[in-house]
């Protein structure tokens, strides 16, 4: 060989070893020399293709030097079943994964993949629904805080000037919501074609107006679900996409509680009677300003047993003739009695085809079982799908006597 590391042996009963294991190509063998010894030494060894793998353990002393890469071929083919070629080939097969243990690996993970996706998926919603509560306890608060400042009155439902459309609660209290920079204001305007240099919303001007625009068109992430993930056609990414005035304004997935169904016979107080039109909170009849919301003395069924918000998620455009913008955070649609026209369709989570086309609509939320509501206290609930209808129309309405509890 070019050096002196490796050699090779041969002992008493023609087993060969050498000092150390290692890959040598043929072409770099000058010569190999085998040794004779006493003691049994271990080896095993092969030839394939143009190297030669080696290995071996022990010490020699009696030096022979063989003549050719030949003879040590030959040498080989008559010696290799005394053991040494057949362990080493054992040896090596251990050292690799079959075809069986392989796939019995990829099952497993398959397996541990197909337990643990669930239960990542469960934890993503229970953080979305959490963001959802927060949203609107936000709300909650910037409502009580705009009732402190107006002798305990909630935000109207909607506000009016001349023949302008209609600024719905949400744009009222955007100042206790560290939103001041949209908040409302009466401020005269003195060109309402001419973008304002700021993003408030001036109520002395139409909200479709161009010195609405920087306002109406702001994404509030606190006015959106996080879980939200489908939208009506008319709706994308929580702003309304369908060409025409409302275009490029944000959205909403939460609707003021206007109160239950007037118009279904369905939904009856506990005496029998329809409920009255203007039975909830937000009311859907116009206010002159921003005194004209409903007083706390006037929920006498409870603050904590009476809605004032609540989620109805992917809303836009109404559409048909009546193409209303009441998906639109700024709009004053954005108020709904609670029930379906008809009585097939379930009163929380239907299908959406039953709610965003719908004046009045069931809740819908993209929650897994449920939909989370705002009490007039300022606790947050999830009302389960299960829950029976006529106790989320007791909670709907501030003053018709019901028993209901959301516990």
């Amino acid at each position: 060989m070019k050096s002196d590391q490796t050699s090779i042996f041969i002992v008493k009963k023609r087993s060969l070893s050498c000092q150390s294991r290692e890959t040598i190509k043929v072409k770099d063998i000058v010569g190999v020399y085998l040794y004779t010894r006493r003691s049994r030494v271990t080896f095993s060894w092969k030839i394939e293709l143009d190297r030669v793998f080696l290995g071996c353990i022990g010490i020699g002393w009696q030096v022979r030097r063989v003549k050719s890469i030949q003879e040590m071929v030959v040498y080989h083919t008559i010696h290799k079943t005394r053991g040494g070629m057949k362990g080493d080939r054992m040896n090596m097969a251990k050292k690799a994964f079959t075809l069986v243990e392989l796939l019995v690996v990829i099952a497993i993970i398959g397996v541990l993949i197909g337990l643990l996706l669930p239960a990542v998926q469960s934890a993503r919603e229970a953080a979305r629904r959490a963001n959802c509560t927060n949203n609107l306890k936000q709300m909650g608060l910037g409502m009580h805080n705009f009732a402190t400042a107006r002798k305990e009155r909630f935000p109207p439902g909607r506000v009016k000037q001349s023949n302008f459309k209609t600024v719905g609660w949400s744009s009222f209290f955007l100042d206790f919501m560290e939103q001041s920079q949209l908040q409302a204001t009466w401020d005269a305007v003195a060109d309402p074609d001419v973008a304002s240099g700021d993003s408030r919303l001036y109520l002395a001007a139409n909200f479709i107006d161009k010195i609405n625009e920087n306002a109406t068109h702001t994404k509030i992430p606190t006015y959106l679900c996080p879980s939200t993930a489908r939208e009506d056609s008319t709706r994308r990414n929580g702003f309304i996409v369908t060409a025409g005035q409302y275009e490029g304004m944000a959205c909403t997935d939460y609707f003021g509680n206007a109160g239950p169904n007037h118009n279904e016979p369905q939904f009856l107080k506990p005496n029998g009677d329809r409920y009255e039109e203007h039975s909830g909170v937000l009311l859907r009849k116009n206010a002159d300003n921003l005194d004209g919301g409903t007083r706390f003395s006037q929920i006498t069924d409870g603050l904590s047993k009476t809605v004032v918000v609540c989620e109805i998620t992917g809303s836009g455009l109404r559409g048909g003739s009546n193409n209303s913008a009441r998906g639109v955070w700024a709009s004053g649609l954005n108020c709904s009695e609670i029930g379906h026209n008809n009585s097939t369709p379930a009163i929380i989570n239907p299908d959406p085809s039953d709610v965003w086309k719908e004046v009045n609509t069931p809740l819908l939320s993209d929650h897994p079982s449920g939909a989370s509501v705002l009490m007039c206290d300022g606790s947050v609930h999830f009302l389960n799908e299960s829950t029976d209808k006529n106790i989320v129309t007791g909670l709907m309405s501030k003053n018709c006597g019901e028993i209901v509890s959301v516990d």
